[in-house]
């Protein structure tokens, strides 16, 4: 597969432990177009970051949330400043079973600044940092955390996405 920047490339994303989740910080200078079977959540924590999906290019702010579905191909390029990008990929299918909707969620747009949508940027927040908490802190029952958190995420962006 290829656009006009060149091939486009599959990554493969590693689940942790069975969990349908992936969480991870990284410095972004230039991502060549790349897709996954994931969805992805990007959260610029310091810096920004340009993201190009198809025709359309976006300015990523710090503490903007960002969403990609899942197949999308996307390439993303540092701006003039440092990056920082807390990176939540998931299985879109993961509520399957009691909302097999989901899979399928087109956000009417994949830039949510704290500006635009101040009570779908709460939400996103609150679970987002539910999820840190599980993940960082591990308690016994912690996979159960972290898919409460994960359809708190999910809940969010159905009702305001």
């Amino acid at each position: 597969m290829r656009d006009r920047h060149g091939p486009i490339e599959y990554e493969l994303v590693r689940h942790l432990e069975g969990i349908n989740v992936h969480m991870f910080l990284v410095t972004i200078h230039r991502r060549r177009t790349h897709y996954h079977s994931d969805s992805e959540l990007l959260i610029p924590i310091e810096g920004s970051v340009s993201i190009q999906m198809a025709d359309q290019s976006h300015l990523v702010r710090q503490n903007d949330f960002f969403f990609i579905n899942a197949f999308e191909p996307h390439r993303l390029r540092s701006t003039e400043e440092p990056n920082v990008l807390l990176v939540l990929q998931f299985d879109p299918r993961f509520s399957r079973k009691y909302y097999p909707d989901f899979g399928a969620l087109r956000m009417r747009d994949p830039l949510l600044t704290p500006e635009e949508s101040p009570a779908l940027h709460f939400e996103l927040l609150k679970g987002l940092l539910a999820l840190i908490e599980c993940l960082g802190k591990r308690h016994s029952g912690y996979p159960l955390g972290v898919v409460s958190a994960l359809n708190a995420l999910a809940y969010a962006m159905v009702r305001y996405g």
